[in-house]
């Protein structure tokens, strides 16, 4: 059997090579407001748990993946509850995706978990961006790509040459949808309600209303004006930038919802309360771009990728520039690839042509996919490493197979 685990820090995306789609887990511990304890996968299950004032440990914190005794709580759970089989690891040829760049120790740790706990039969173990290269091309993979990786822990630019990251290129930003809710849940909060302990309300807002401008300044001068409009006015908004985001009152609904000006009188009940979202819903996914309006004074997506490009070859920039490809949860934000292609081609020279891989799916699962296209075009068979070998010559010889070497 060949298996796909993509160890998110926010959600675990598992399965088959032979599904159509990956089982999502939530990578977590919950404590809800009755001091009980949980696995993260009671979140899949709407109404089991009250979702106000929720707590959450998480195996993996900054990219590592440090508490093993969590996670085998958490995939043994998920093992049994979606597919029916506790030791379905065992003898099975797995891809398993991590941060692109993880301590060896921690790498160690994990290689010993797989092969001398759950038993697997083959190992390959490497980042989304290892295995991106093999979706982006009907025949074999894409020689050059620049994998652009923005999960909930941070976004990771990662130039892959040759199928092999090009390590001295690879870059880091620390703001990605962890940052994007924390952001939010201080807006909202400091004009609206009160949503500190509301985290999972504050991801919902996020996923249903916001999304990324292509002139950040305009759609900002545009809201000062609606703003100065009579409420009939406002309706007619043929841009749509204003919406409603209807808050849980745990009768009618969980979780809320997003509702548009024209539909707010005719489904909204008398007694549920409204969150009237303006500006917020592009000023916050804003900070992937502009750091600096949340008070945070670091390097945004473009200027992360200009570094990684800047520490390429120079001949391979264009090559690179015309094969960008998006990953992550994060990319999911409406308008966010747009933004990026029109802002790259400000910045790069004007003969190169920047070109984003077409994904129509869940970005969240891309990696999955693409590790499922690593398996049927043979990627696997050639890379992977077995259990014999693992137990002859030990985790030096899969650290020296997967683990970071710099190219010369």
């Amino acid at each position: 059997m060949n298996f796909i685990i993509d160890n998110g820090s926010y959600d675990i995306k598992l399965g088959r090579t032979t599904d159509d789609s990956p089982v999502h887990v939530p990578n977590c511990l919950v404590r809800s407001n009755d001091k009980g304890l949980y696995l993260g996968d009671i979140l899949n299950s709407v109404g089991s748990i009250e979702l106000s004032g929720l707590q959450f440990k998480r195996p993996i914190e900054h990219g590592q993946l440090y508490q093993w005794t969590i996670e085998r709580q958490i995939w043994d759970s998920a093992f049994v509850k979606h597919y029916k089989d506790e030791d379905l690891l065992n003898g099975a040829n797995v891809v398993y995706c991590e941060t692109p760049v993880t301590y060896s120790k921690f790498q160690n740790n994990t290689d010993q978990v797989l092969f001398e706990e759950y038993g697997v039969g083959a190992l390959y173990r490497g980042s989304v961006a290892t295995v991106a290269p093999w979706i982006t091309k009907p025949e074999g993979y894409n020689d050059f790509q620049l994998v652009i990786d923005s999960g909930y822990d941070a976004t990771y630019v990662v130039p892959m040459i040759n199928g092999l990251p090009y390590w001295k290129a690879v870059k880091k930003m620390s703001i990605a949808g962890r940052f994007i809710n924390g952001y939010l849940r201080e807006v909202i909060s400091f004009r609206h309600y009160n949503v500190t302990d509301e985290p999972i309300l504050v991801n919902n807002i996020k996923e249903s209303a916001c999304y990324v401008t292509n002139d950040y300044y305009a759609a900002l001068a545009k809201v000062e004006r609606l703003k100065k409009l009579k409420p009939k006015q406002l309706l007619s908004d043929p841009g749509n930038i204003s919406t409603n985001y209807v808050l849980p009152d745990f009768k009618t609904t969980m979780t809320g919802y997003a509702i548009s000006d024209q539909d707010l009188s005719s489904s909204v009940r008398e007694n549920q309360q409204v969150l009237k979202l303006f500006d917020e819903r592009f000023a916050v996914p804003e900070v992937l771009f502009q750091p600096e309006i949340s008070g945070v004074h670091k390097a945004g997506l473009v200027k992360t990728i200009q570094e990684s490009l800047q520490s390429v070859p120079e001949l391979l920039r264009p090559l690179l520039c015309a094969n960008v490809v998006l990953a992550g949860g994060t990319c999911n934000l409406p308008g966010l690839k747009e933004r990026l292609i029109s802002e790259l081609n400000k910045e790069i020279p004007v003969d190169d042509e920047v070109k984003v891989f077409e994904w129509d799916g869940n970005y969240a699962d891309f990696g999955w996919h693409a590790a499922k296209q690593f398996f049927a075009k043979g990627g696997f068979e050639s890379v992977a490493v077995s259990k014999q070998e693992y137990h002859d010559f030990g985790p030096e010889y899969t650290q020296e197979k997967f683990g970071h070497k710099l190219m010369r």
